[in-house]
């Protein structure tokens, strides 16, 4: 408890015991105009910029039997659009697309570009339209193998967010949009970073179904990686377990450099004869291992069983960061270990700029960087606190591996040791995500003014003399 003596010099004393936990909040001013009169209006929901994601996943399911491909009509001159539509069984799509050591289901995503070649003479292209509707009678192998990254190929418009077209999982680039990339600049969907931290929140019904059916409901990350150099800090789950708690896992990358130094007598001619000079190496060996870091809520099996209820998980990052200083203080320039020059020789020779090409790889200096990567997780359900980790370290997703990464709603992905594995089975009604960490009282107030007025929700869910 917190003793504040006020008023010390003359007058009255005013003693006051003050809760610092996160279950209050206080204000003394005597100014209205002093304090943020908005979150003590539960009449009017806050309108927030950071609101980035504001979908629902109701109704969604988790079986993919068909996709159907439609014609997509390019901005392309001469472009031939024949108003063409497909339908594959799913099995039979995932597998056409596939590489070797890559199954086109761990990759897939709903702005894919596919290109169509049975035509003479002609070519069309084709995106995700459907799930699950009637096969109709055609063959796959009229398609080119490589698939184009989105509409945005075609145009310098921004590219729009990835449709959720009935089925969970639903992923979708982090980076998706042309950023600042000429001629036109486009802000991404999601930052790769943002300043403070970040608010997911979702409203979930489990119905009569039992907690193991769960399963990941929040993935951040690369997909359809297996080796750990690439998925190693560029994953993080968040899901239920059998027994109904909140669970979340990261596989991060540590170190423990040890730093060797050598001295050679390198021959100089510099001066007209032979002399030797005391050169000092210094290198560093790093035995970098994967370990996977792990936490979880206490049992969520007081919340009403047929009621929906809300999950809220904030990161709070301890430092605020802004402009350069997001990619530098521990973000994903201190992967940088590698450029190489693409150039040809003769534009080399000619020293024109450059063209770089910037290779991102866990090292020493990313580990000795995670000072910066530091904050604090916090869980509330039902727009109370039930969970607080200090020194948390926040996940960068990084351009290392086959696929963009991506944030995922709905379920998790295949590798990584398990640990993300499993789709969440409970009806997700509502998700959304802010590119800043909401503090209690924005948390409860959104759950009192946005939640709670637009769903089942009767029960607090926790005995709050618990936490």
């Amino acid at each position: 408890m917190n003793n504040q003596d006020i008023l010390r010099s003359r007058g009255s004393r005013l003693d006051l015991r003050l809760d610092n936990s996160e279950n209050n909040d206080y204000e003394l001013s005597h100014d209205n105009y002093d304090y943020n009169a908005s979150v003590i209006d539960f009449n009017n929901e806050i309108t927030y910029g950071s609101l980035k994601i504001n979908e629902t996943l109701s109704g969604c399911t988790n079986v993919r039997d068909t996709v159907t491909l439609t014609e997509y009509n390019a901005p392309i001159s001469g472009y031939t659009y024949s108003n063409l539509s497909f339908i594959f069984q799913y099995d039979e799509f995932v597998n056409y697309f596939s590489t070797t050591g890559f199954t086109y289901s761990d990759l897939i995503l709903n702005n894919d570009v596919f290109t169509y070649e049975g035509i003479v003479d002609e070519v069309h292209y084709f995106y995700i339209s459907n799930f699950n509707e009637s096969v109709t009678g055609t063959t796959i192998t009229d398609f080119s193998t490589t698939i184009l990254p989105g509409k945005c190929v075609f145009t310098e418009d921004c590219c729009v967010q990835d449709p959720i077209l009935g089925v969970k999982p639903w992923s979708y680039q982090i980076n998706h949009g042309l950023g600042d990339i000429e001629p036109k600049y486009c802000d991404y969907i999601i930052d790769r970073r943002p300043e403070k931290g970040w608010t997911i929140d979702l409203v979930f019904n489990k119905g009569l179904l039992p907690w193991s059916d769960g399963g990941v409901f929040y993935y951040l990350g690369v997909k359809g990686e297996t080796d750990p150099s690439l998925y190693g800090d560029n994953n993080l789950s968040f899901k239920f377990s059998d027994d109904g708690r909140i669970i979340w896992n990261v596989i991060h990358y540590v170190t423990n450099p040890t730093y060797v130094t050598t001295t050679t007598m390198v021959p100089n001619y510099t001066l007209g004869y032979l002399r030797y000079e005391t050169v000092v190496t210094t290198t560093c060996t790093d035995p970098g291992e994967f370990i996977i870091s792990s936490g979880s809520t206490d049992v969520l099996s007081s919340i009403c069983t047929t009621d929906d209820f809300n999950i809220t998980i904030v990161f709070d990052r301890d430092l605020r960061l802004t402009d350069c200083s997001i990619p530098n203080v521990g973000g994903w320039n201190d992967l940088i270990v590698d450029e190489t020059i693409t150039n040809p020789w003769e534009v080399v020779e000619l020293q024109e700029s450059p063209n770089e090409v910037f290779t991102e790889r866990l090292n020493v200096k990313w580990d000795e960087e995670r000072y910066g990567r530091l904050g604090t997780l916090k869980i509330y359900l039902n727009g109370r606190p039930i969970y607080k980790l200090k020194n948390w370290e926040e996940v960068i997703p990084s351009t290392r591996g086959f696929q963009p990464f991506i944030q995922q709603w709905g379920g998790g992905v295949e590798g990584y040791n398990d640990i993300h594995n499993g789709d969440c089975n409970f009806n997700i009604l509502g998700i959304k995500y802010f590119d800043e960490p909401m503090d209690f009282v924005h948390v409860y107030h959104h759950h009192i003014t946005s939640i709670k007025p637009n769903y089942n929700i009767s029960c607090p869910g926790i005995d709050l003399c618990n936490y």
